[in-house]
């Protein structure tokens, strides 16, 4: 499943959160700013789900460290994903 959120603008550009989840229940949540990983939740051998890595949960304090985009290619031009 995708899910996609809007969580802000930075300099005229809108912001997403996208979660994608699998069947199992393991959730990816990431940013059109850069590709940011901002989670990943996945469940340990007991069935336990927690998130595993050390991200923001608020995109603001990701953009000192960011300074790409992710684009996409549509018949050789570039486009800001967003």
């Amino acid at each position: 499943m995708i899910k996609k959120e809007h969580i802000g603008f930075h300099n005229g550009y809108k912001l997403w959160k996208i979660t994608l989840t699998n069947s199992k229940g393991t959730e990816v949540a990431l940013t059109n700013y850069g590709g940011a990983i901002m989670s990943v939740k996945t469940a340990d051998k007991n069935g336990d789900f927690a998130d595993v890595v050390l991200g923001y949960d608020d995109i603001e304090r990701f953009f000192p460290m960011l300074p790409y985009r992710t684009f996409r290619q549509q018949n050789r031009r570039w486009e800001v994903y967003s």
